[in-house]
Parts: C-alpha cells; sequence; structure tokens
C-alpha cells in the first residue's frame, strides 16, 4: 500500500519539488542584485515609514540568514504552504471514489488500516517534502553562506504544522463531499478567510501571522495541532461509517 501511494503521487511530487527549486535557486542569486537595487534607487525609501527603516532593511539583505528567513521561510514557501496542505491531500480519498477502485482495497486491509495507510503514507511522503524544500537555503555553505540552525528549525516546525490543519481539514470535507472540485473550493474559501481575518483587526488568528511568527503563542499552535487531531478522528469516522 504504501509502494502503491508512493507511485500514484511521484510526479506530483517531482514536480513540486523542481518548482521550489528552481524558485529557490532564482531567489538565491538575486540575493546581490537585489541589495544593489536597493543601494542605488533611492527612491525606494519612499516605501518605508523612515530612513533609519530603509537602512536596517537594506542591512539585512546583506545578512543571509535574514535574507533566507524573511524572502524564502515567509514570503515564498511561506506563501504557498497552506496551498500544498489543500493540493496534496483533496484527491487522496476522491480519485479512489471517482475510479471505483476503493472497495477492492477495503476487501484486503480493512476500512480503519485503509484510511490510515491513505492518510499518514501522503502526509510522511509531504513532510519530507517540505523538509527538503526547507533544507535548501544550506545551499549557501558551498560559498561560505552559512543559515543559522535555529531559524531552519523553527520555520521547518511552523511549516508542518500549518500544513497539517489544511492537510487535515481538506480530507474532512473531501470525505464530506466526495468530490474533488467541491472540496478544493470549499478548502480555498476557508484559506481566503483565515488569511483576511487580519483585516479586521484579528490579525493573530491569520494562518500567515503564524506562519511569518512561528510559535509566536504556544496556545495557538497547541489549538492548531489540536484542530488537526480533531479533523483526523471525524474523517476516521466518516470513513468508517460511509456507504461506498
Amino acid at each position: 500500500m504504501f509502494k502503491k501511494e508512493l507511485k500514484d503521487n511521484r510526479l506530483k511530487l517531482i514536480i513540486t519539488f523542481f518548482v521550489f527549486l528552481t524558485m529557490f535557486l532564482f531567489l538565491y542569486f538575486m540575493q546581490q542584485k537585489t541589495y544593489e537595487i536597493f543601494n542605488s534607487n533611492t527612491s525606494l525609501r519612499e516605501m518605508f515609514n523612515s530612513n533609519q527603516d530603509y537602512e536596517s532593511y537594506k542591512e539585512n539583505l546583506k545578512d543571509y540568514s535574514i535574507y533566507i528567513k524573511t524572502q524564502w521561510y515567509i514570503k515564498n514557501i511561506g506563501q504557498f504552504i497552506p496551498f500544498l496542505g489543500i493540493l496534496l491531500s483533496f484527491s487522496i480519498f476522491t480519485k479512489e471514489f471517482t475510479k471505483k477502485t476503493i472497495s477492492i482495497f477495503l476487501l484486503r486491509i480493512g476500512r480503519k488500516n485503509f484510511f490510515n495507510y491513505k492518510f499518514f503514507s501522503n502526509l510522511i511522503f509531504s513532510i519530507i517534502l517540505i523538509l527538503f524544500i526547507d533544507l535548501f537555503p544550506f545551499f549557501g555553505i558551498l560559498q561560505n553562506k552559512i543559515l543559522h540552525s535555529s531559524i531552519f528549525f523553527e520555520y521547518f516546525l511552523g511549516h508542518v504544522t500549518a500544513f497539517l490543519i489544511f492537510y487535515s481539514f481538506t480530507i474532512f470535507i473531501s470525505l464530506l463531499t466526495n468530490e474533488q472540485s467541491k472540496t478544493l473550493i470549499i478548502s480555498f474559501f476557508v484559506l481566503v478567510f483565515f488569511t483576511s481575518v487580519s483585516i479586521f483587526g484579528i490579525k493573530e488568528l491569520s494562518i500567515y501571522y503564524f506562519i511569518s511568527n512561528p510559535f509566536f503563542s504556544i496556545w495557538y499552535t497547541i489549538l492548531l495541532l489540536f484542530l488537526s487531531i480533531i479533523f483526523y478522528l471525524i474523517s476516521l469516522r466518516l470513513f468508517l461509517k460511509k456507504e461506498l
């Protein structure tokens, strides 16, 4: 079963890997160029509240750890983590319903085992993918650019936590709807909602605030993990009682 899941998803995982690798290499080789643009174009000062903020931002561009933290972990991969949670999970069960192959597997291994194989094997593949993507910045060691390991661990754990809540929620929705299109629409709607709450002055509830500031609140982190477990348990119960 594990090999089947890897075979079914390897193309999607490989494409995602190389898309992010391309993004990272572009960002990596643009560090010096970005600094030169800010250093030579004084009109960019108008984007900042003060000259001190401008100078501070410009100097931070020279620091590899800060550059990677802001430009990669927060602005690039950080922006896509919830999308990955949705895109890597919305079809895990619905494709089996569509192909009408699910009955074959249920006869062989039973409902609970089938659900857990599908849920956790795809989750493991996804976490490994995120791990490799978050490790890209260590490529800089080849040019004596050192990334502080504490930054990596902080954002890797934050990315996995944010991914997990949308991964488990999307699977829950997919078992309610049995349709890929409805699952995508509902999941993206929820993502938009928890992105836009910052407009109403409650930025701490925004998933992107959490991604930008991992573990700013231990209670918020616990809440996300707790909800992920709840969605898993409810999804399991739904699947066990589902008419197939």
